[in-house]
């Protein structure tokens, strides 16, 4: 989370800071904290500038120790390692020109490596460029040392502006220091000082400080207005109503027939699986218990005398019929003879058994009265 101090960002105090202490740290050091500060790094960003404070005995004053320790904290670091920070006078005056002691002017080459990052970078209001002749920080870099100055309008966005402005100025191999001033921030003497020798870039394509990015630079047309219509004059004609029409009288709906009633057809597959019905008993009706009578007399009696001469006939002719014409009737409990005793011819011979002795046939003795059975 960015914490805020009296309005302002965290990330915004450091990159104060880094203006308040310029000329006094080494210029690599401060490119390297505004690197650390645009990849949100903050922490190690603030360990950095209280490191080379402390290591290069770099006085402050009281007030700006006040304000590191605060910084410090916010950044949550350990604010012990301010002990050692030297309390002292003011800061370093520098000398500032404008080419003459490079033989060769500041601006050179810089207004053309800038132009890639421009339209990215919002709300930038001029740039300048000039030469410091002093060296800057305890182990300082060699002179004279390029620096370029750029004025921020109220929507820019100094950390990050400051990192791409460098970070463009080091890929066309130009070696240079960029202090980026947020509007409405009181100037230290470092940057007055050199504002009075640098010199404005001429930003190529007609970039001008008041132009809108390219992002930006075509606005929606404005509407068109639409004329008013005039309100009617007195002598104009009153408006005429139209008549209400006619009542529609609704149709009459005619009444749904009732549906017919559709008696249930089980399915086919239910249909094969109920079992046939069965079918209906007969109706048995009782007959009445009248026995035929049986009385032949008087039957023969109601008949006439040709009817009874038929009857008479009938009865002989089946007589007849029962006793056969060369069929003797055997009488009662003579066996009907066999098939094995119909092949022989002769009359029928009976054998005469002894009814006892001791002569075996086929190895069986007689048994009692019975003959024995008789071999094949």
């Amino acid at each position: 989370m960015t914490q805020v101090a009296d309005r302002v960002a965290l990330p915004i105090r450091v990159h104060d800071t880094l203006l308040a202490l310029a000329g006094r740290l080494d210029d690599d050091a401060v490119t390297e904290a505004r690197a650390l500060l645009a990849s949100a790094e903050l922490d190690r960003a603030v360990e950095l500038v209280a490191g080379c404070l402390v290591a290069g005995a770099i006085p402050v004053s009281a007030k700006e120790r006040t304000a590191l320790v605060d910084l410090v904290a916010a950044a949550n670091c350990d604010t012990a390692m301010l002990d050692g920070l030297a309390v002292g006078g003011g800061g370093v005056r520098h000398r500032f020109t404008d080419g003459r002691a490079a033989q060769q002017p500041a601006a050179e080459g810089v207004a053309d490596a800038l132009v890639p990052v421009l339209d990215a970078l919002p709300d930038i209001a001029s740039v300048w460029a000039v030469w410091r002749t002093t060296p800057a920080g305890s182990s300082p870099g060699p002179v004279p040392q390029r620096v370029v100055l750029v004025e921020l309008g109220a929507t820019g966005v100094a950390p990050a502006t400051a990192y791409r402005m460098q970070h463009a100025l080091q890929r066309a191999d130009i070696h240079a220091t960029v202090e980026v001033l947020r509007d409405g921030v009181p100037r230290e003497s470092y940057h007055a000082d050199a504002m009075l020798h640098a010199t404005k870039l001429d930003l190529p394509g007609g970039y001008q400080a008041d132009q809108v990015p390219s992002w930006q630079s075509d606005p929606e047309p404005p509407l068109a207005e639409s004329p008013l219509a005039e309100p009617p004059s007195q002598s104009s004609e009153p408006f005429s109503y139209l008549p209400d029409p006619e009542p529609v009288a609704e149709p009459e709906l005619a009444p749904m027939p009732a549906p017919a009633e559709q008696s249930y057809q089980p399915p086919a597959w239910q249909q094969a699986a109920e079992p046939p019905p069965s079918p209906a008993k007969p109706v048995i009706r009782a007959v009445p218990n009248n026995p035929v009578p049986n009385n032949p007399a008087q039957d023969e009696s109601a008949l006439n005398d040709q009817e009874r001469d038929l009857l008479r006939q009938l009865h002989e002719e089946l007589a007849k019929r029962e006793q056969g014409p060369g069929t003797p009737t055997p009488p009662r409990g003579t066996p009907w003879p066999s098939a094995q005793s119909a092949q022989h011819t002769g009359p029928h011979r009976t054998f005469d058994w002894p009814s006892s002795g001791t002569h075996q046939v086929n190895g069986m003795p007689p048994a009692g009265d019975h003959p024995p059975f008789p071999s094949a």
